[in-house]
């Protein structure tokens, strides 16, 4: 019975009717899902992180969407502990850092705000250790960067992010925003001229590829917008124009 439940969800998941999903994922027990049904964790989570709303406009939908995040983590904590082999652990561990990261955005006291960015940061971490060679590891480096940046560390944050400008990393898919976030960085800091820059380079560097990944091709709007911000805030109007009406182009 829980095998067919778990093909029913498997089949609303296919067709996006995640609250089916959920529901069919929801109904096998807890103490049953291990062996064949260990995936239904990683699968509930990450159900549960798909419904999980980007915006609350109140503390009764702040409170749920804690609840929410707070499941997920540890569905997903206890998949990638009880099965590191799976091909799906480094997933898990990208999800659980990303939940643990919008944790830390909703919670109030600053205690179990930094325990959360520190979860975050620990799953980022395991991943890159003890999967090295996935494809998901030069994600986990811009994450835990910018979890860096969520603790207050913005300089370290951006010692990080450099890291995407030189190989191996500055030829890797999220390259060209983990170099917008560094540039955020440096906006925040203050320094438009110096993210005026990194967003210089990135354009010449990644644009052309850009502009031929269907998955990624709208990156290349997003970095000229951000360039032209960039100019305009370093006093270079003349500069950002042409940029932002390509951007709006």
């Amino acid at each position: 019975a829980n095998l067919a439940r778990y093909s029913l969800a498997l089949c609303h998941l296919h067709n996006n009717d995640f609250e089916k999903a959920l529901a069919a994922l929801d109904a096998i027990p807890a103490p049953d899902r291990n062996g064949d049904l260990a995936i239904v964790s990683y699968q509930l989570a990450g159900v549960l992180i798909r419904l999980a709303p980007l915006k609350t406009d109140d503390a009764i939908a702040a409170g749920k969407l804690q609840e929410q995040l707070q499941t997920a983590s540890q569905l997903l904590e206890a998949f990638a502990g009880a099965n590191p082999q799976a091909p799906e652990a480094p997933d898990a561990l990208l999800k659980l850092g990303h939940c643990q990261q919008r944790l830390a955005q909703l919670l109030a006291q600053p205690p179990e705000k930094q325990a959360a960015i520190q979860a975050a940061r620990q799953a980022y971490e395991k991943l890159m250790t003890q999967y090295p060679k996935d494809s998901r590891v030069p994600q986990a480096v811009m994450e835990r960067a910018k979890s860096q940046a969520l603790a207050g560390d913005r300089g370290g944050a951006m010692n990080e992010l450099r890291r995407f400008t030189q190989p191996p990393l500055q030829d890797t898919p999220v390259a060209p925003m983990a170099l917008l976030r560094l540039a955020s960085l440096h906006r925040e800091q203050n320094q438009p001229l110096e993210a005026a820059k990194v967003l210089d380079d990135a354009r010449k560097k990644h644009e052309p590829a850009l502009g031929k990944d269907k998955e990624r091709e709208a990156w290349v709007a997003v970095l000229r917008y951000h360039h032209g911000v960039a100019l305009l805030e370093a006093n270079k109007p003349a500069e950002a124009r042409p940029i932002a009406w390509i951007a709006a182009s």
